[in-house]
């Protein structure tokens, strides 16, 4: 078995149904918040219901787009090869359509011209994911798009503001055994949680919190309102990174945020001694 130290690959899955702006957000993410001795690479389908996914790696990402071509790349072997790595040891982060995908069962649009019903063979969260949530959701544009509020469990960033479009909540998450919720929308409907999964942890997300608002389309008129406040917020972002990586036991860069900037330059406003020195 590989040491935790060793696994020093991330994968992120590129095939059909991965939305190519997700994949870059997402790549964009790890290369900017994680150590930088982890070597960051994609993976096909076939190469997962192949070969698996290797010990050395320490996180497989699963990202936006639309779940139902995932089905039929991954059905069958490459779930098993999938589950098989996470219950070894492995992480498992599945973002928006992702998230669904890591759901037993997925209730999308219903009754609507988009409606996505039915079970998948992951089942990592063992109930319904369910949406979307706060908005209709559009493959041919960003209409759906919001900056979502989300509290979280966590004490240096109790809320967030995220990039939402499409994503869905974790119905009665707080039932399920080795299930936690570590964020809610302000409905209080769970938003991005937490699953025990043998030696392996599983974090799904129905927000995209890997969005950077400065890789938008700065032009979109529909981003107008959105922009503004994910960059006033951004900071944010990076804590909840940290948050959730560290979950999955992956290292983020050191110079990555853990609290509020704003109050560590207020403090310093306060009391410019040196701490320890009176």
């Amino acid at each position: 078995m590989t040491n935790i130290q060793n696994k020093n690959l991330i994968l992120v899955y590129k095939d059909t149904g991965v939305s190519p702006e997700c994949f870059k957000q997402t790549m964009n993410l790890l290369k900017n918040t994680l150590d930088p001795t982890y070597e960051i690479q994609s993976i096909r389908g076939s190469d997962i219901a192949l070969k698996g996914i290797p010990e050395s790696a320490a996180l497989f990402i699963l990202p936006g787009g639309s779940d139902i071509p995932y089905t039929l790349k991954l059905n069958g072997a490459g779930n098993l090869n999938i589950q098989e790595y996470v219950e070894n040891g492995g992480s498992f982060l599945g973002i928006c359509a992702g998230s669904y995908y890591g759901a037993a069962f997925v209730e999308f649009d219903k009754g609507g011209k988009q409606e996505v019903i039915g079970e998948r063979e992951l089942a990592f969260f063992k109930g319904n994911a369910i949406g979307p949530i706060l908005a209709p959701y559009s493959y041919t544009s960003p209409s759906g798009s919001l900056a979502a509020k989300i509290n979280t469990v966590f004490d240096n960033i109790p809320e967030a503001y995220t990039f939402y479009n499409g994503g869905g909540f974790f119905e009665d998450a707080y039932e399920f055994e080795n299930t936690k919720i570590l964020a809610t929308y302000e409905n209080d409907l769970a938003a991005i949680i937490h699953i025990q999964c043998g030696k392996g942890n599983v974090v799904l997300s129905s927000v995209h919190f890997e969005y950077n608002p400065d890789l938008l389309n700065q032009k979109e008129p529909l981003y107008k309102n959105i922009i503004p406040l994910l960059k006033k917020y951004n900071w944010q972002r990076d804590i909840l990174t940290s948050e959730l990586m560290q979950i999955l036991k992956v290292k983020t860069h050191e110079n990555l945020p853990k609290c509020n900037p704003n109050h560590l330059d207020q403090s310093r406003k306060k009391d410019p001694t040196p701490s320890g020195i009176s």
